[in-house]
C-alpha cells in the first residue's frame, strides 16, 4: 500500500500532466482565426492564422511515421517521474559514492527485506553521498526505513515495495537524467525547430518486432538514439544493432549510456559489435553536446 507521501507525489505528477494539457490546448486556441462581427451579429474569419507552436516529439513522430513505425505505447519519463529530477541528478553525479546502495535495493526489491551498509571504511565523502540519498529517497517515498545506526556504524535501508519506488531505483532514474541533460543542454539552447525530442516510447516496426526507445532526437532531420542501461549489456548488443538500423541511424549518432564500468578494450569491441557509441556517465553530456554541434555546423 502507497504511503501518503507517495500519492501526494503522484497528485504531483498528475497536476504536472494536466498542466502540460491546458497550455497545449491554449496553444491551440491562439492559433485560431481571429473573427470580427457582421452585420446580424454573424462572425467570419479574417486573415491568416497564427502558427501554433509545435508539439514537443511532434517531428520525431512524423519521422517514425514516414518509416512506418508506429508508437504503440508513449508514458514520457517526465510525465512518470518529473518530480523526482534532483534525486535522479543526484545519483549520476555521486554513482561511485552510492552503488552500494543501488545494489542492495535491486537486490532486496521483490523481498522488501532491510539491508545493511557498513560505514567502517566509508571515507567522509562517501558517507555524505549515503546519508543524502537516502534523505532525498526517504522524503520521496521510496523507502520504507532509512536509519544511521551510529553504534554499528552502518546504515539500515528497507526499500518501499511499490513498482514506482523499484522502478526508479534500479533504472529510471538513469532514464530521468538523460531527458533532463537533453532538455538542459539541447533543447534549451538551440532555436525552436531545430531539435525535437521523444522520450520513453514503445515502438513497433513493420515487421511487428517491438522496442522501447529511451530518447530519439531529430536534429534538423538528422535522428540520434539514446539508449540507457545501468546494468549488463553484453547479450542485447545484437539487438542494438539491428533496431540502429531500423530507426535509420548512423552508428556516430547511436548512444549507449553505460553505468557498468567497462576497459578500454571491451568498450571498444562492444561498440564495433553494437554500431553504436558506448559512452560512461561522466562523458555523456560533452559528447552529446559536440555531436549536436557537429550537426548543426555542418548544415
Amino acid at each position: 500500500m502507497e504511503s501518503e507521501k507517495q500519492r501526494l507525489y503522484r497528485r504531483l505528477a498528475d497536476l504536472h500532466h494536466q498542466l502540460s494539457e491546458t497550455y497545449r490546448a491554449l496553444a491551440e486556441l491562439q492559433g485560431a482565426p481571429r473573427k470580427v462581427p457582421q452585420k446580424g451579429g454573424a462572425a467570419v474569419a479574417t486573415g491568416p492564422a497564427p502558427e501554433a507552436p509545435a508539439e514537443p516529439g511532434s517531428r520525431v513522430k512524423a519521422y517514425l511515421a514516414r518509416k512506418k513505425i508506429e508508437i504503440i505505447n508513449h508514458l514520457d519519463i517526465y510525465e512518470e517521474y518529473g518530480e523526482l529530477v534532483e534525486l535522479a541528478n543526484f545519483i549520476a553525479g555521486e554513482l561511485e559514492q552510492v552503488e552500494e546502495f543501488l545494489y542492495g535495493f535491486k537486490r532486496n526489491q521483490e523481498s522488501g527485506g532491510s539491508f545493511f551498509i557498513n560505514l567502517e571504511d566509508a571515507s567522509p565523502e562517501k558517507f555524505a553521498s549515503l546519508s543524502r540519498l537516502g534523505q532525498l529517497a526517504q522524503e520521496a517515498g521510496l523507502l520504507a526505513r532509512f536509519k544511521h545506526l551510529k553504534r554499528d556504524r552502518v546504515f539500515v535501508v528497507q526499500p518501499n515495495r511499490s513498482s514506482y519506488s523499484i522502478n526508479f531505483i534500479t533504472g529510471k532514474w538513469l532514464e530521468l537524467y538523460v531527458w533532463d541533460v537533453v532538455n538542459r543542454k539541447i533543447l534549451r539552447q538551440y532555436p525552436e525547430g531545430e531539435i525535437d525530442g521523444l522520450f520513453s516510447a514503445q515502438i513497433a516496426f513493420p515487421n511487428g518486432d517491438e522496442f522501447e526507445i529511451d530518447a530519439l532526437l531529430l536534429v534538423r532531420d538528422r535522428p540520434l538514439w539514446i539508449e540507457a542501461k545501468t546494468g549488463e549489456f553484453t547479450e542485447k548488443i545484437p539487438r542494438f544493432s539491428e533496431i540502429r538500423k531500423q530507426l535509420g541511424v548512423d552508428p556516430a549518432d547511436a548512444f549507449l549510456l553505460a553505468v557498468q564500468p567497462l576497459s578500454e578494450s571491451s568498450r571498444k569491441a562492444r561498440e564495433k559489435a553494437a554500431g553504436m557509441r558506448i559512452l560512461p556517465l561522466p562523458e555523456f553530456e560533452d559528447a552529446l553536446q559536440t555531436r549536436v554541434a557537429e550537426i548543426l555546423n555542418a548544415g
